[in-house]
């Protein structure tokens, strides 16, 4: 997982920690602490160290969405959430629980995801998704679940080829998954340019986020 989506988890967290407030000092190696124990509680296996959480925090104060104060000990900052920073957890939470972001997401990242993974003329193990930094949608995991619906979707929409051996199912872009995947589009707006109803609006679709026209400054995922 990347720093990125470590920020994003450990922003959730902060927000779950000050209860709102823009007065609750935080501090982080608590965080780190809860993060950590969830963690263990469900065998993902990715931790944040203690130096990487300072780093988060030097991270979020250069963003403008914390501001920090003295070590709470000699490891741990302490910090407080700016209104930017409130704002922003808030955001990434409504996200995290929205069926159709979260949905979405996966409709936009699987396909490319495959292609970059599969060999000429072979298949990637879908297992392999659960190890990549694209299992985290706005600070959370997404689900197995959640995967294997977004798969079957895109099989029916024609850009995935989705086959199973030995109880482990493998996936490969098919010729329009793979025009898809070098469109650099979101999914919506691919499927629309295809069917030559195409609005003039672009999409340009980069790592986890989607921004749709002219939004400086936006991560929103859109469709």
């Amino acid at each position: 997982m990347t720093t990125e989506r470590h920020v994003e988890q450990f922003l959730l967290y902060a927000l779950a920690k000050s209860g709102g407030s823009l007065n609750e000092s935080l501090n982080a190696g608590s965080i780190l602490a809860s993060i950590e124990h969830d963690e263990q509680q469900s065998n993902v296996g990715i931790y944040i160290d203690t130096r990487a959480s300072n780093e988060i925090v030097s991270l979020l104060v250069g963003r403008g969405y914390a501001s920090s104060e003295e070590r709470a000990d000699g490891f741990s900052y302490r910090f407080k959430l700016t209104a930017n920073g409130l704002d922003h957890a808030r955001e990434l939470l409504r996200r995290s629980r929205s069926k159709i972001e979260r949905d979405t997401y996966l409709h936009n990242v699987l396909v490319r995801w495959a292609y970059e993974r599969v060999p000429a003329g072979g298949s990637a193990s879908l297992q392999g998704f659960a190890g990549d930094e694209h299992w985290w949608f706005a600070g959370t995991e997404v689900t197995w679940d959640e995967v294997f619906a977004a798969v079957h979707f895109l099989e029916a929409e024609g850009l995935l080829r989705v086959e199973d051996a030995n109880g482990f199912a493998r996936v490969q872009p098919t010729p329009l998954g793979i025009k898809f995947a070098h469109s650099k589009q979101t999914l919506r707006t691919f499927t629309t340019t295809q069917s030559g109803q195409g609005s003039g609006v672009t999409n340009n679709f980069f790592d986890s986020n989607v921004v749709q026209g002219d939004a400086p400054g936006s991560n929103f995922a859109t469709g």
